[in-house]
């Protein structure tokens, strides 16, 4: 996964900074994903990649913590984040508490992950500040929290209502409903991400509009193979693409969905290809939903997502109980197994 995170920095991203001389960054929230297993090894990937470009560019941050930067769920005393750039106040700024900074002369309203210790101070410039803009990690009911899964907790919009602009991090599907935008994350993190956009906000402090930047790169690819009736050029096509040096192949994670197997050695060509590109995790799932006479080789169309499928198993569900609630509890099972798998600590 840090082989495209790696293209996104150094292609993409500081780019993009250093084009339109942007010398501020404001992250909002979860820089990081596991809050318990920040290592040396990821230390030394985010100051190589991230914090020494942005220090030979000039650029200062503001960084909020997210639920997922706290090493205790319900305290911002100790986190990952503040540990790693404890050494870098004059260019990294943490905020584990609400304030309203000045940025070129518009006053943003900062409001870090609410946890107990800070539900008053949060609530009370909510309601007081005269910022007319939010950047936040905020949970609100009705925004989709990953592309097909609502959220049914969290704050009210209306709470917000008074602001002109909205900006969150927390959820991972890039989303926007009046006043209110999710911004979504740089890039895919599990399978549930696959073909959703990601990348990053550019914010003009003096329209507050926002210029959505897409990220190119992902880890998750999917291949529709399919060779019955196909001549050779199919197999050599495929392999090519997967071999590129440029392609999304590499050190990825791979879906294969067979729609027809009847040339072994080709299949294993392309098995093969997959392993000189190091892919991470590659899954065979066979087509049974294919037929002969289906011209469409659009998986989308045939490939329902495990998120779908727990839904519509708790919505069948004849048992008296809360449906809303069982719900998102295998969601959230099922996302942290996801996670936990790519990361290599199950198999």
């Amino acid at each position: 996964m840090q082989a495209s995170m790696k293209k996104f920095y150094q292609n993409i991203f500081f780019p993009t900074l250093q084009e339109r001389d942007i010398k501020r960054i404001v992250c909002a929230g979860d820089f990081g994903d596991r809050r318990k297993y920040w290592n040396v090894a990821t230390s030394r990937f985010v100051y190589e990649e991230y914090v020494n470009p942005c220090k030979m560019l000039g650029i200062r941050q503001d960084i909020l913590l997210g639920n997922h930067d706290l090493f205790y769920r319900n305290s911002t005393n100790v986190s990952g984040v503040q540990e790693l750039y404890r050494a870098e106040p004059n260019w990294i700024r943490v905020h584990a508490h609400p304030k309203v900074i000045d940025i070129d002369g518009l006053g943003v309203l900062l409001l870090p992950w609410i946890v107990e210790e800070t539900y008053k101070e949060s609530l009370d410039l909510i309601k007081t500040t005269t910022a007319p803009v939010v950047m936040g990690h905020l949970e609100f009911t009705g925004f989709q929290m990953y592309r097909g899964m609502e959220n049914r907790e969290g704050m009210s919009p209306e709470l917000f209502q008074r602001f002109e602009l909205v900006m969150s991090g927390h959820f991972h599907h890039r989303s926007r409903s009046g006043n209110i935008v999710y911004l979504g994350a740089p890039y895919p993190m599990i399978w549930s991400d696959y073909n959703d956009p990601r990348g990053f906000h550019l914010f003009d402090t003096a329209t507050k509009e926002l210029t959505f930047i897409e990220n190119p790169y992902t880890v998750f690819n999917k291949i529709i193979y399919d060779d019955e009736g196909k001549k050779h050029d199919y197999i050599k096509g495929l392999v090519q693409s997967i071999l590129a040096p440029d392609s999304n192949y590499h050190d990825a994670y791979v879906k294969v969905i067979c729609k027809s197997r009847t040339q072994p050695y080709w299949y294993d060509l392309m098995m093969d290809a997959l392993g000189k590109v190091n892919a991470q995790d590659v899954i065979v799932v066979d087509d049974i939903t294919a037929n002969e006479d289906d011209e469409d080789d659009s998986v989308e169309t045939q490939d329902v997502d495990t998120p779908t499928l727990i839904r519509e198993f708790v919505d069948s569900l004849t048992i008296n109980c809360d449906k809303d609630e069982l719900n998102k509890y295998l969601q959230a099972k099922y996302l942290e197994a996801q996670t936990l798998s790519q990361s290599g600590r199950i198999s």
